[in-house]
């Protein structure tokens, strides 16, 4: 069920109440989602998603690194979309928008690459500090840094150095690889 009529939390009393005043204003059935044909992609064949077929969990795409507010974004935008033509949208921004008329009949197609893209746009707008918090165990798996131990101004450095270069970052493993200039700089001098 989709929607409460002029509902928000704190708008009624016990949980009686709530239960007799609670309308909701439509039904709505998720679409069907289908893999993007794409060359030489495995799972991507244009058929419907399913999780023996090019799906992956959440913790998947965590691991492949995908920020959470990109997913959520992405997702939503699957059948959907913004009156505005927006499509970088944060949560509260999709709470605003979000319109049931506005959702599609057809099925969605699950296109990683605009998924990628919208990661790199969510990577450009968490701050520095956030950031760093983010990309360290990257950073570690490489071999540039320990796992742990790090003190403020290090932390602060992270963040700005992939700040500077997030326009070569679309996930947050592409991170080793577009600071790999200051972590082997030495190597390169020789």
């Amino acid at each position: 069920r989709v929607g409460i009529a002029a509902a928000k939390p704190g708008d009624f009393g016990s949980v009686e109440d709530r239960a007799l005043t609670l309308r909701f204003t439509a039904d709505a059935h998720g679409i069907l989602l289908l893999n993007r044909p794409q060359l030489f992609a495995k799972g991507a064949d244009g058929q419907p998603l399913s999780k023996r077929h090019g799906a992956s969990s959440v913790a998947d795409f965590r691991r492949k690194g995908y920020l959470p507010e990109a997913m959520v974004n992405f997702l939503s935008l699957l059948g959907w979309s913004d009156r505005e033509g927006r499509e970088v949208l944060g949560r509260d921004d999709l709470f605003q928008a979000f319109d049931l008329s506005r959702v599609g009949r057809a099925a969605a197609m699950f296109d990683t690459t605009k998924l990628d893209w919208l990661n790199g746009q969510w990577v450009r707008r968490v701050g520095p500090a956030r950031l760093a918090s983010l990309c360290i165990p990257s950073l570690a798996a490489a071999g540039y840094l320990p796992s742990q131990g790090f003190d403020e101004a290090t932390t602060r450095w992270i963040g700005e150095a992939v700040e500077i270069h997030a326009g070569q970052i679309s996930l947050l493993t592409d991170v080793p690889g577009a600071l790999l200039g200051l972590f082997r700089f030495g190597e390169r001098l020789q």
